[in-house]
C-alpha cells in the first residue's frame, strides 16, 4: 500500500467508514500507529493520545503533498462529540455533522529560532528518508544464512563483522559503528560462526559473553537474539533463579551460545562459571556493548566496568593456548579519553586495535531553546509533548524529575506513556519493552539508562528537559531516534538550574592522592605474595584506617572505593589487575595485582603518575560539558562540535540540520569521510596442509572440466571449501560467476566464517587480507599480474575451467604455460581429504 492509499484508508477509518483490524501499513509508522491506537480498548488510549497521533498523520500526508493542499480528515464518532481542545495540539477543527473536519497548523514556538521553517517537527513527522538499509549491493556472507540474513545493513557493518571474525587469538578490537547500523549482528555472527574448529569441538561450540550496561538492554538484546534463532534463556538477571541456573550450567558445558549480563553479574555470580568455560576452551569472545561506558560510568560509579579488564586477563590466562577468547569493544562513538581508558584496561595481553566505521547520524534535526526558569520550562515541554511526533522519549537527569514528569503528563490526559529509571523493577521494565516494541506506548519518560543499545527503529522525537553533563551523553541519547533511517527531532529545553546539576555530575569523584595512597598502603600491608612472581593478592574489603572518617568504611562500601583506587593505579601504570578470587568458606573478594612500578608505595610517585591522570580525567569531563554549553548557546554547529569530540579520524560526517546551519546555509560542513582500512593487516598464513600443496610462490591453480560439473562435483567442491576453511583459508572471490555456485555450496561455506566477493575482475581491497580462493565458472578475465608470485600471507588458490586461456598468450591454454604449481580438481580434492 503506498502513502496516498494508506492515508485514504485512515481517512475512512476516522470517518467510521471502515474497520482498522483488517489492514495495516507497518511500513508507514505515522499512519499505522494511529490505526493501532484507534482500535485499542478505550481505557488504554485517550483523546489526548489520539489528537497527537492525528496531528502526526496529517503532517505526514501534508509533507507528501508538499503542503499544497494541507491534508484534512473528518473525525466522526461519539468519543469526539465533546472534544474542544484541537488548537492545543496544533490542529484546526471545523464542526460538521457528527464530528469535526480537522487539518494541521504549523508549529512555530516563539521560544525556538524557527529560521523560516514551516513547522519544526515536520521533517520528523514526515518520516523523511535519510539512510537506506538492507541494500542488495551488500550481500551477506554465507555463514549469515544461519541467522536468516540475506544482506548486511551497510558496508560498514560488513567490515565490522569481518574484522571481528578475523581477530587474532587473545586480541582486543574496538569497533565503532554508527547507531542503527546493527552492532548486535557482530555478537550473533561470532556465536554462529566462531573462529574455526578446535580438537574435539565444532565451530558452533562455545560461549560468546556480551556485557551490557542495563537490564533493559539485556532483555532487548535477548529478544533480538531469540528472533534470530538462538535458544533461550540468554539474559542473566537478578531474581530469576531458574533462568540463571540454566545459563550457568550451559556456560560451564560450553553450550550457552550467547549470554547477556551486566558487569556486576560477570564480576560476581558468573565469574566461576566463566573461568570453568575458559579452562575447557569454551569461551569464544568477550563482547562489551556500549564500551564508552567503561570510562563514562566506570570511573565514578559502577566500578565493575573497569574491573572487566582484570577479569579478561584472568580468563585469557586460563584458556588453552589456541582457544583464548577475543575481546570486542562496541560503541557508536568514542572520545579520545575513552579510547585511552580502553587501551589501558584491555590493551594487554594480545594485539589492540580499532576499526572506525561510524559516521555521524544524518537523521536528527536539532532544535533548542535558551535556558529559562523551571516554570516556563514546564510550559515549553508540555507544548512540545502536544506537538512532537511519536514515539518519543523525554529525557531527564534525576530519578525524582522523571517521576514528577510522569505524574504531570498523566495528569494532562496522556495514557500511552511509561516511566523507566534506575528504580524501575524488572517486571515493569519487561512490560514497558514489550509495549514499546508492539507500538502500545507512545512516550517514555526516562533517565539516561533507557534506550542504551535498544534497537527500536521508529523513534521520532527525543526531548531533553535537562542539560546533559556531556555532549557525548547528549549525542548518545539523541541517537535513540531515527534508527530506521528516517528523520527524527531532537529538542533541548533547558532551565537555568540545570547547569549546576550538569556540573556536579561532570565533576566525577576520582579519589585523591592522599586518600588513594592511604587505601593502597592498607591493602598492601595485608597483601599475600604469590611465589616466584610480581603478583600479590589484596583484600578488597580492607578498611583504609581507624580514624573517625574510616569507621563506616567497611564491607561493600570500602570494597567499592578500594576497587576505584586499584583501577586508578592501573590507569596510572603502577599495577595491573589480574582477576578476583573468593576464598573457600569466605565470600570476601581478593584482587590479584601485578606490580609494574616498584616505587608504588612512595608519595612522590603517586604525585608524578596519579596526579596528571586525575587532572586529565577532570579536563576531559570539563571539555565535554564545555562543548555541550557551546551547542546550547548556539556558538557552533553541532556537527563540528561532535567531530571535535570524537575526532575526524574516527567518524565520518555530513552536515545535519541545526540552528547554525539553518541560519547560514553556506556554512554547512562538507562531507567528511574516514579512511577505512582493515585492522588486521598481517593475518596468519594458511596451515601446513595447504602450504604443502603450493610452491614457493604461494599460488596454485586447480583446473576442472566444465562439462563434469555434476552433483558429485559440487559435493566435492563443498568438501574442498570445508577443509580449506578449517586450515586458515576463508576468503573466496567468485570471478565472473553465476548464482548457482553459492546455492550449491552454502552449507559447506557456512561451516566456517567464509568471506565472499562477487566481482567481474580482480581488484585489491575487495576482501580482508589473507589467503584466498578464486573460483570461476567460465573463462575468467585474468591478467599476468593476477597470476604473479605472492607473499605467503596473500596466497592464492585459483579454481578455473580447464579451457582458461593464458592472459598474455591468446589461444594457448593456461594449463600449458603456467610457471607455478597446478593440479586437476580430482587430485587436489584427494590430497586435501588425506
Amino acid at each position: 500500500m503506498n502513502d496516498a492509499a494508506a492515508f485514504h484508508r485512515l481517512f475512512r477509518l476516522l470517518a467510521g467508514q471502515c474497520d482498522g483490524d483488517s489492514w495495516s501499513v507497518v511500513e508507514i509508522p505515522a499512519i499505522d500507529r494511529l490505526r493501532q491506537a484507534l482500535i485499542a480498548p478505550p481505557h488504554q488510549v485517550s483523546n489526548t493520545d489520539l489528537a497527537v497521533l492525528l496531528r502526526q498523520a496529517l503532517i505526514f500526508e501534508s509533507m507528501r503533498r508538499n503542503w499544497a493542499p494541507l491534508a484534512e480528515c473528518d473525525v466522526l464518532g461519539d468519543r469526539w462529540v465533546g472534544f474542544q481542545d484541537w488548537s492545543t495540539f496544533g490542529l484546526k477543527a471545523i464542526s460538521i455533522s457528527g464530528g469535526w473536519r480537522v487539518s494541521p497548523q504549523p508549529w512555530q514556538p516563539d521560544w525556538v529560532e524557527v529560521d523560516g521553517t514551516n513547522s519544526i517537527e515536520a521533517r520528523a513527522s514526515g518520516e523523511t528518508v535519510c539512510r537506506h538499509f538492507e541494500s542488495a549491493s551488500v550481500p551477506a556472507d554465507p555463514f549469515l544464512s544461519k541467522l536468516n540474513r540475506k544482506a548486511y545493513r551497510s558496508t560498514a557493518q560488513r567490515n565490522a563483522v569481518r574484522a571481528a571474525l578475523r581477530a587474532p587469538i587473545g586480541s582486543t578490537l574496538v569497533i565503532m559503528l554508527a547507531t542503527g547500523e546493527g552492532k548486535s549482528l557482530i555478537s550473533h555472527a561470532v556465536a554462529v560462526a566462531g573462529y574455526g574448529s578446535y580438537p574435539g569441538q565444532s565451530s558452533d561450540d562455545g560461549v560468546t559473553l556480551v556485557v551490557v550496561p542495563t537490564v533493559t538492554l539485556a532483555l532487548d538484546q535477548e529478544a533480538g537474539a531469540l528472533d534470530a534463532g538462538f535458544k533461550g534463556p540468554l539474559a542473566y538477571r537478578s531474581g530469576e533463579q531458574a533462568n540463571n541456573r540454566q545459563i550457568i550450567e550451559r556456560i560451564e558445558a560450553g553450550s550457552q551460545s550467547l549470554c547477556y549480563a551486566s558487569p556486576e553479574a560477570v564480576c560476581g555470580a558468573l565469574r566461576e562459571p566463566l573461568k570453568a568455560a575458559a579452562r575447557a576452551g569454551y569461551l569464544k569472545a568477550i563482547v562489551i556493548d556500549e564500551a564508552h561506558l567503561v570510562d563514562a560510568w566506570g570511573t565514578g560509579f559502577r566500578t565493575e566496568f573497569q574491573l572487566l579488564g582484570g577479569l579478561r586477563r584472568e580468563l585469557i590466562q586460563l584458556s588453552p593456548e589456541y582457544r583464548q577468547p577475543r575481546t570486542l569493544l562496541l560503541s557508536a562513538t568514542l572520545t579520545e579519553a575513552s579510547l585511552t581508558t580502553l587501551r589501558t584496561l584491555f590493551g594487554t595481553p594480545g594485539e589492540f586495535t580499532e576499526i572506525a566505521g561510524a559516521s555521524l547520524r544524518p537523521e536528527p534535526e536539532y532544535w533548542s531553546s535558551s535556558a529559562t526558569n523551571e516554570t516556563e520550562r514546564v510550559e515549553r515541554v508540555i507544548e512540545a509533548l502536544y506537538h512532537a511526533p511519536r514515539p518519543a522519549i523525554l529525557y531527564v537527569t534525576r530519578v525524582s524529575d522523571a517521576e514528577n514528569w510522569f505524574q504531570r503528563i498523566y495528569g494532562l490526559g496522556f495514557r500511552r506513556i511509561s516511566l523507566v529509571t534506575g528504580k524501575t523493577s524488572l517486571v515493569e521494565r519487561d512490560a514497558t519493552l514489550l509495549k514499546w516494541r508492539a507500538g502500545d506506548i507512545d512516550l517514555v519518560i526516562a533517565t539516561s539508562a533507557f534506550g542504551l543499545g535498544i534497537d527500536y527503529p521508529h523513534v521520532r522525537s527525543i526531548i531533553h528537559a535537562c542539560i546533559p553533563e556531556s555532549l557525548d551523553r547528549f549525542y548518545q541519547e539523541v541517537g535513540r531516534g531515527g534508527r530506521d533511517g528516517r528523520a527524527c527531532m531532537s529538542l533541548l529545553i533547558p532551565a537555568h538550574d540545570d547547569w549546576s546539576v550538569a556540573k556536579r555530575i561532570s565533576d566525577v569523584t576520582v579519589i585523591g592522592i592522599d586518600r588513594g595512597l592511604q587505601r593502597w598502603l592498607a591493602m598492601f600491608e595485608q597483601a599475600e605474595h604469590i611465589p616466584n612472581s610480581r603478583v600479590f593478592r589484596v583484600r578488597l574489603s580492607t578498611s583504609p584506617g581507624f580514624t573517625d572518617d574510616d569507621i563506616d568504611m567497611v564491607g561493600e562500601r570500602s570494597a567499592d572505593w578500594n576497587a576505584r583506587t586499584l583501577t586508578l593505579m592501573e590507569r596510572a601504570g603502577l599495577i595491573r589487575q589480574c582477576g578476583i578470587e573468593h576464598r573457600m568458606g569466605n565470600n570476601e573478594p581478593w584482587q590479584k595485582i601485578e606490580i609494574l612500578d616498584h616505587d608504588h608505595l612512595h608519595y612522590e610517585v603517586w604525585q608524578r603518575r596519579v596526579g596528571p591522570l586525575r587532572q586529565a580525567i577532570a579536563e576531559a569531563n570539563s571539555s565535554s560539558l564545555y562543548l555541550m554549553r557551546q551547542y546550547i548557546l548556539r556558538q557552533e554547529c553541532i556537527t563540528r562540535l561532535l567531530i571535535q569530540l570524537y575526532g575526524d579520524d574516527r567518524v565520518g560526517a555530513v552536515c545535519t540540520s541545526c540552528s547554525q546551519c539553518r541560519a547560514m546555509p553556506a556554512s554547512r560542513i562538507s562531507l567528511v569521510g574516514i579512511a577505512r582500512t582493515f585492522p588486521w593487516q598481517h593475518p596468519l598464513p594458511p596451515s601446513d596442509l595447504v602450504l604443502a600443496l603450493m610452491d614457493g610462490s604461494s599460488r596454485l591453480i586447480v583446473f576442472y572440466d566444465s562439462f563434469r560439473r555434476d552433483s558429485r562435483w559440487f559435493r566435492r567442491l563443498g568438501e574442498v571449501f570445508e577443509v580449506l576453511g578449517q586450515n586458515g583459508v576463508i576468503n573466496l572471490t567468485l570471478l565472473a560467476n553465476q548464482d548457482e555456485f553459492d546455492k550449491e555450496v552454502t552449507e559447506r561455506l557456512s561451516a566456517d566464517p567464509w568471506f565472499v566477493a562477487k566481482v567481474d575482475r580482480l581488484l585489491p581491497g575487495r576482501l580482508p587480507p589473507g589467503p584466498e580462493v578464486i573460483l570461476s565458472t567460465e573463462r575468467p578475465p585474468l591478467t599476468r599480474a593476477n597470476l604473479s608470485k605472492r607473499d605467503i600471507n596473500k596466497a592464492r588458490i585459483f579454481i578455473l575451467p580447464l579451457d582458461t586461456e593464458s592472459p598474455d598468450r591468446p589461444g594457448i591454454r593456461l594449463s600449458q604455460c603456467f610457471d607455478g604449481r597446478m593440479f586437476f580438481f580430482d587430485e587436489f580434492h584427494q590430497r586435501l581429504m588425506r
